[in-house]
């Protein structure tokens, strides 16, 4: 099979939490980080579902940025994501993210000369007013307990942001937290018990 054939996946993680050894601050950080459900730690789950999804088969990456929440941060990898798509012109591009990861993707699909397949968003911050973007299938799972999430709407769009979103396939996972997403635990979807990996890996190939 030719490499123009296969799926071309690019996993998207979000913003990145680090453990902050500062006496006063860092402990600050990690209570607020665990009262919002966001774990502080390395980012495993990416390599365990590139190893999965290569074995679909596909040609998986994984898209490094900075992890920052700024404006900036989110723009500038969106252009650099941008640039990346538009040399894959041709193939079937699927992107799979995480939290601002899915912002960041977004953001650079909807790019002059950039033609992406499916947009897989995972606990993605959704602005009230975001503008579709167009011939790409988008695919959205939240957990309406997921406080982070929540959170992010008011840090980024000022209290106008919502996890459900028009033109996408929504798909809610009761008792999630925000970096429960990250693990492969089991869970009930569409009246059945499913392990979380087996999902992501079903949302690829359908």
């Amino acid at each position: 099979m030719k490499s123009s054939e296969i799926p071309y996946i690019l996993i998207v993680p979000g913003s990145k939490t680090k453990q902050l050894t500062v006496p006063i601050l860092g402990p600050i950080l990690q209570t607020f980080y665990t009262f919002f459900g966001v774990e502080v730690s390395e980012d495993t789950w990416v390599e365990e579902l590139k190893g999965r999804f290569e074995s679909i088969p596909a040609e998986v990456d994984v898209f490094e940025w900075s992890g920052g929440i700024s404006p900036f941060s989110i723009e500038r990898a969106a252009h650099n994501l941008g640039r990346q798509l538009q040399d894959l012109k041709g193939r079937h591009i699927i992107l799979f993210t995480k939290s601002l990861g899915g912002v960041v993707a977004e953001k650079a699909s909807r790019r002059r000369g950039v033609q992406v397949e499916k947009i897989i968003q995972v606990a993605t911050p959704h602005f009230l007013f975001r503008r579709r973007v167009k011939d790409t299938k988008i695919v959205n799972v939240y957990s309406p307990e997921d406080s982070y999430h929540s959170l992010a709407h008011i840090a980024l769009y000022f209290g106008f942001g919502k996890k459900r979103v028009s033109n996408a396939t929504n798909i809610e996972i009761r008792h999630m937290s925000h970096s429960g997403f990250n693990h492969n635990q089991e869970i009930e979807y569409r009246g059945t018990r499913a392990h979380l990996f087996d999902v992501y890996q079903s949302l690829i190939e359908n």
